[in-house]
């Protein structure tokens, strides 16, 4: 069943070259393209301060959700229509951060949602109610 998920289709992306060299059992080469990629990013992470600015405040911003995911505190946040959004928002960044080239980029697109929805229910929770 495995070997089935994982065969690789008829395609020429890289996810195809990925699970093509899996099947052969070829992971010097996913080595290689692993340290590629956290070179790419680490590069693009070092450009400016308020990158790694942003990276500090999203890995606290990760454990936060992991924790509160945990804690009987946040039950009530928990129960709200918006939090499996935030969180598979952090968890497809840090999939993006590590698989993809410049995944800091991607990162910070994928952070407009949270971001977004932050601002969405801090200015629901001012404005004044209408009867």
């Amino acid at each position: 069943m495995l070997f089935f998920l994982l065969r690789p289709a008829d395609g020429n992306t890289h996810l195809h070259g990925a699970l093509r060299l899996i099947t052969v059992g070829r992971w010097d080469l996913l080595a290689e393209f692993a340290d590629r990629k956290l070179r790419m990013n680490w590069g693009l992470i070092n450009y400016h301060p308020a990158v790694k600015l942003f990276l500090l405040i999203f890995i606290l911003l990760y454990i936060f959700q992991k924790l509160a995911g945990k804690s009987l505190l946040f039950t009530k946040i928990k129960n709200e229509w918006y939090w499996p959004g935030i969180s598979l928002a952090m968890d497809t960044g840090v999939l993006a951060l590590l698989v993809n080239d410049s995944g800091i980029t991607v990162l910070g697109t994928i952070l407009l949602y949270p971001v977004l929805l932050l601002c969405y229910l801090l200015l629901a929770r001012e404005a004044p109610k209408t009867v």
